[in-house]
């Protein structure tokens, strides 16, 4: 992301960024449909159910697939563009499944917990928003209203979630296996990033 911090990302370098990231995004409200339908807790259930919700974009709220395609269009990707598998790294293919996999396989107090790595978004989000804002001028400023929009709730979003999962631990082995979840989705989000910088901004500079 240093690169995109920066301002260094040419058009084509954003597009390929915007495309796998993308093809994640599609997935998550798979993702959490399959927590949602293996949570046993009733509270927890309401919860993840709103949660669900922002992120398919029902109630007023951009969906992350939604919210993704503003921002696409906004920086020259055509909807075709986007869904054009061919530009999805093999790396990111593997990281997506490798997380449905996950919240299949275990309990869904462990699954749940995965998503409180996304507090790392708590403090980039600005930074990311702020670099595209100041750097990036050719990207239409509409299309950002997706990131403004999360700023509003993810804070909020964290904090309730990693509440109520506190709550729901009762031993040492729960505890350890909540922080190994959270430890998986952060290693999972960084391969993403380091195969498109490995596979593309770092070999293909010229691009």
């Amino acid at each position: 992301m240093k690169l995109l911090y920066s301002g260094k990302l040419s058009p084509h370098q954003m597009k390929v960024w915007i495309i796998n990231r993308y093809y994640f995004l599609k997935f998550v409200p798979v993702k959490d449909a399959i927590i949602m339908s293996k949570c046993t807790d009733l509270g927890l259930r309401k919860l993840w159910l709103s949660r669900l919700a922002r992120r398919v974009g029902i109630g007023g709220y951009l969906g992350d697939v939604q919210g993704w395609e503003m921002f696409a269009e906004a920086a020259g990707v055509s909807r075709r563009e986007l869904k054009d598998s061919k530009i999805v790294l093999p790396e990111v293919r593997k990281a997506v499944k490798s997380y449905l996999d996950f919240v299949r396989s275990v309990n869904w107090l462990y699954a749940m917990s995965a998503s409180i790595a996304e507090a790392m978004f708590i403090e980039e989000l600005p930074r990311r928003l702020k670099s595209l804002i100041e750097m990036y001028e050719w990207i239409e400023p509409s299309g950002l209203e997706f990131f403004f929009q999360r700023l509003t709730y993810l804070n909020e979003e964290i904090n309730l979630l990693s509440d109520a999962i506190n709550k729901k631990i009762h031993s040492v082995k729960q505890l350890n296996n909540c922080i190994r979840a959270i430890i998986f989705n952060c290693n999972l989000q960084w391969t993403m990033l380091n195969s498109i910088y490995k596979n593309v901004y770092k070999q293909h500079k010229k691009i």
